[in-house]
């Protein structure tokens, strides 16, 4: 959604819109900070894949989000393809896996963090 579409949604569409969209901006603010601190420009490999963890998720919330495909604005402003992986207590988070756009959104389980170290 571009700002002029966003600014007209009814107030509670906005807000569910509000997570995804701060993913964009805090990534695009990393970005320009790494860009800033290094001494030489970099180069994005191709094909490469940002991953970013969200714990404490619940169906609620993030899994309402991303069952309803709003997730796609994560990866709005910057392009590259996005991983959200979202973690929770299994009684709370329902497995879900799916793609919008260039966002790839999977669920997690607490257990499954120590998994992914090993």
């Amino acid at each position: 959604l571009t700002w002029l579409q966003h600014l007209a949604l009814p107030p509670l569409r906005r807000r569910r819109r509000a997570i995804p969209r701060t993913i964009a901006w805090v990534d695009l603010l990393f970005h320009q900070i790494w860009q800033t601190l290094r001494s030489t420009a970099t180069r994005r490999v191709a094909g490469a894949t940002r991953v970013i963890w969200i714990f404490g998720a619940s169906d609620r919330i993030e899994g309402r989000l991303a069952r309803e495909g709003l997730f796609a604005d994560a990866g709005a402003l910057k392009d590259v393809d996005m991983r959200l992986c979202l973690f929770g207590d299994p009684k709370s988070l329902s497995n879900f896996s799916g793609k919008m756009g260039r966002v790839e959104v999977s669920t997690h389980t607490w257990e499954d963090v120590g998994k992914m170290g090993s």
